[in-house]
């Protein structure tokens, strides 16, 4: 085989057409934060009532204050909101599932594209179109967020970040959120994942593509000559 200074270089991929990343019109993305902050600003602040506080160095253990009406959040709400990723993905896969115990299932993922590795970008898309899919459940909106809104959305439930977050089916104070976001946001296309065909068998795609070879080779290290006169 001739050496060109290129090689193949294998990955694999699914046969059917992938969910692409939605976008979202600012305005919408704004309105959509005004009403999902006065539900993040309530459990945000239960988390500060409910947070023990350091003892630190000689400093005496005192008894956490009395938590505010505003405080004190209803379960409900809390069984409402899921942050992180490792969180909504499991909620994810059981409504993919079909599992019985998710009694509130994910309406609503919100999502800074920036903030996760390209990899789960891409699952997570198939993971809400899977969970989209079941014909008894409403499909999943994915809403897009920037970098400026997640801060707010951190800031609100008093976290350092939020990059992931999942707002769930059947609570009343979500429910003007979820209305808004389903009349405003299309759900994921994944036709293959509704009108699959079980029955025909669709084989993997292999993708080669070339990519230049790295040398391993160093380069000799000249040495100064030394010049005349000189010992």
């Amino acid at each position: 085989m001739k050496n060109t200074g290129m090689r193949p270089q294998y990955a694999t991929n699914i046969a059917y057409q992938k969910p692409t990343w939605p976008s979202c019109d600012p305005t919408i993305e704004a309105a959509a934060l005004t009403l999902l902050e006065p539900v993040l600003h309530q459990i945000g602040e239960h988390r500060k009532s409910t947070s023990k506080r350091s003892r630190g160095r000689n400093r005496p253990n005192k008894p956490a204050k009395d938590a505010s009406p505003a405080a004190d959040v209803e379960s409900d709400v809390l069984n409402a909101v899921t942050v992180g990723l490792q969180s909504n993905w499991r909620k994810l896969e059981g409504q993919a599932r079909g599992e019985a115990t998710e009694d509130n299932p994910i309406a609503i993922v919100f999502c800074s594209r920036d903030a996760i590795p390209d990899p789960a970008a891409d699952a997570l898309l198939l993971l809400i179109a899977a969970a989209s899919a079941r014909p008894d459940t409403a499909p999943i909106r994915l809403v897009p967020i920037s970098a400026d809104t997640e801060s707010k959305i951190a800031a609100s439930l008093g976290m350092p970040r939020a990059a992931l977050v999942g707002i769930s089916e059947g609570n009343s104070r979500t429910a003007p959120l979820t209305q808004y976001v389903r009349e405003t946001i299309a759900p994921l296309e994944a036709p293959w994942l509704r009108d699959r065909d079980l029955s025909m068998y669709v084989a993997l795609q292999v993708e080669t593509t070339l990519v230049p070879v790295k040398s391993n080779k160093r380069e000799p290290v000249s040495t100064p000559k030394a010049k005349s006169g000189q010992v």
